[in-house]
């Protein structure tokens, strides 16, 4: 189903419980069509009305009850709802005395109070008895940066990628984690790693570009041109791709490499950037002028 099909029918909902506050059958559905396709940004709509409907008529859910008491603890820390998410967490820990989910979810609880001692207490002593445990791992990894201890957070996400080497959101954050250290040689491996599954995706290409432009040798000059090309190529109306490429091109001239090659992709670059501007019916004479500027005839 197309994710606007699904904001639709959720919006939908919404709008019957402004209209019928207290239909408890519509409620459920709003939380099973916000679950069952993570909807995370109808958070509020979970904490509000399944907040109301869990603590006066939590029978409603069925069978689907304990499910749905995590998922509106999880809503009510996203909104700041402290208070609906303890009383969700007392519900849960009584009915799952020991349970590792629920100790995760006590440490996110710990985490919104920002007593984050107490959270990596917990998220530890998970790790102890179960050192692949994804989420704890991900929860502390959210702590140390929380805490601004970016070095501490590379390392534990380093450690954690060595056990799930398939998880790119973790290679994406690596990459962010290496770039607000200026590590660049490091943030370029990760997305390598990267290129290799999401192999369409211009905005990651664009990226290693940039990176091997900020190292600024002409061997990684060389590089950064091939990718900011390939970048245009999967999105020939990417300005920061065009943009970059032109950069790219005047600084191998700086360089003494302006080839043919190089002239040639200089003009493109050139050509399109105006190009963009004229088939969206901007005012382009700021583009000349900058063009100017950089050096283009």
């Amino acid at each position: 189903v197309p994710y606007s099909a699904l904001m639709e029918q959720a919006v939908k909902l919404q709008t019957h419980l402004l209209k019928s506050p207290h239909d408890s059958s519509a409620c459920v559905k709003l939380l099973k069509v916000v679950r069952e396709n993570e909807l995370r940004c109808c958070s509020s709509l979970v904490a509000k009305y399944g907040g109301e409907l869990i603590r006066s008529k939590p029978s409603v859910f069925g069978t689907t009850v304990w499910t749905a008491y995590e998922q509106i603890l999880i809503a009510a820390l996203d909104n700041g709802c402290i208070e609906l998410a303890e009383f969700c967490f007392d519900k849960l820990s009584v009915q799952f005395p020991g349970s590792t989910r629920v100790k995760r979810l006590q440490g996110m609880i710990f985490e919104a109070n920002q007593e984050y001692d107490k959270a990596l207490t917990i998220y530890n002593q998970i790790l102890s008895a179960q050192p692949l445990d994804e989420l704890s791992h991900k929860r502390k990894i959210c702590i140390l940066r929380a805490q601004h201890r970016i070095a501490d957070a590379t390392n534990e996400l380093v450690t954690y990628l060595k056990q799930n080497q398939s998880d790119q959101s973790a290679w994406k954050e690596l990459v962010t984690l290496y770039l607000k250290q200026s590590l660049f040689q490091q943030a370029r491996f990760c997305l390598e790693e990267i290129h290799m599954v999401d192999s369409q995706n211009h905005v990651w290409f664009t990226l290693s570009a940039e990176i091997l432009y900020t190292i600024g040798s002409t061997a990684e000059l060389l590089i950064a041109r091939k990718y900011y090309a390939h970048s245009i190529n999967l999105n020939p109306t990417s300005l920061r791709a065009l943009y970059g490429l032109l950069a790219t091109t005047y600084a191998l001239k700086d360089k003494g490499a302006h080839d043919s090659d190089n002239q040639l992709l200089n003009q493109i670059a050139s050509t399109r950037i105006v190009n963009v501007y004229l088939t969206a019916k901007a005012d382009t004479q700021h583009v000349y002028s900058a063009l100017s500027a950089l050096g283009t005839s």
